[in-house]
C-alpha cells in the first residue's frame, strides 16, 4: 500500500516580533501570569535568537496579575521590557499590538485570531505574520506559524 507523505511547509523565521503579551499570559490560564509571561518570551528569544521582540501587555495587565508580581511587572515597564498602549488606545491592546507590527511589518506571537481586526489588518492572512505559541507539559512552549 502507498500512502501519500504530508508535506510540512517550512516555519517562518522571524526577525521581528510583536507579542500579545496579555494573551500568551493568559494562556491555559483564567487570570494572566508574568512569571508565564516571561518564561514565554524567553524560551522564543531561545528559538528564534536573532529575532527583535517587542512585549505588549494590556494597560489592566498590572492590576490583573498576582500581587507578588506587582514589583517585577514596574521594573520590566520601567525598563522598557514590556509597552502598554497609551490611555484611552483604540482597540486596546490588540490594536496597539497590531499597530506595531504593521509598522514595523513584524510578525505578531499572539493565539488572538484578531478577528475584529481582519479587514484593517489584511497581512494577518500573509504567511509568517501570525505566529501562536502554547506551554506543553514536559516539552515547554512550542510555537507554530498560524
Amino acid at each position: 500500500m502507498v500512502t501519500a507523505k504530508t508535506k510540512v511547509a517550512a516555519r517562518s523565521v522571524p526577525t521581528h516580533v510583536v507579542v500579545d503579551g496579555s494573551n500568551l499570559a493568559t494562556e491555559g490560564r483564567g487570570s494572566p501570569s508574568l512569571k508565564q509571561l516571561n518564561e514565554a518570551v524567553l524560551a522564543f528569544m531561545k528559538e528564534f535568537p536573532k529575532a527583535q521582540v517587542t512585549v505588549v501587555v494590556d494597560a489592566s495587565f498590572g492590576h490583573r496579575i498576582d500581587k507578588k508580581e506587582a514589583a517585577e511587572f514596574s521594573e520590566a515597564i520601567a525598563n522598557g521590557e514590556l509597552v502598554t498602549p497609551p490611555a484611552g488606545a483604540v482597540g486596546r491592546g490588540d490594536g496597539f499590538v497590531l499597530m506595531i507590527a504593521d509598522k514595523v511589518n513584524a510578525t505578531v506571537l499572539s493565539n488572538d485570531s484578531y478577528q475584529e481586526f481582519h479587514d484593517h489588518y489584511r497581512w494577518l492572512f500573509d504567511a509568517g505574520r501570525l505566529m501562536g505559541g502554547k506551554p506543553v507539559p514536559h516539552v515547554g512552549w512550542v510555537f507554530v506559524d498560524r
